[in-house]
């Protein structure tokens, strides 16, 4: 059966964790990771390259505060996309939803809490705004790499 993918774009300091993060979703027949980036020049113009539907997951260590603002920003440019903040705080989760993100964990989140946020966020996005072929390859057995 074909494998809807799920194009997901990572925005966080390079480093070990992030490297686990990239594993963790490589590892996921479903997911298609768009780009990695761990510098906040290259987010901008990597977000001004993509336009389709995608899933950013972004940490609060590569923004500071300025994640919330940036959330907002990309709710507003790209509607058809969703945003997953990693945080610190539970005050930061709080202005996360103010902010419009679909879904922030606070780290030391579970691999299968950050896999069941993507999955929410796709299912409300995707669905919500409908499918486009270019956004959501269809293939088999073989997994693309970006």
């Amino acid at each position: 059966m074909p494998i809807i993918l799920t194009p997901v774009l990572i925005a966080k300091a390079a480093g070990r964790l992030c490297e686990g993060l990239i594993s963790l979703l490589e590892s996921q027949p479903s997911i298609q990771i768009l780009g990695v980036i761990h510098h906040e020049k290259a987010f901008y113009e990597e977000l001004e390259r993509i336009n389709e539907p995608f899933i950013l997951i972004m940490d609060i260590d590569l923004f500071g505060e300025k994640i919330f603002e940036v959330c907002q920003k990309i709710k507003g440019e790209k509607p058809y996309s969703g945003c997953i903040l990693l945080v610190n705080t539970i005050d930061e989760k709080e202005k996360s939803q103010t902010a419009g993100a679909n879904e922030a964990l606070i780290k030391g989140y579970s691999m299968d809490e950050l896999l069941d946020a993507i999955q929410r966020v796709r299912f409300i996005k995707f669905l919500a705004y409908g499918p486009k072929e270019e956004a959501r390859p269809i293939i088999s057995q073989q997994r693309v790499n970006s």
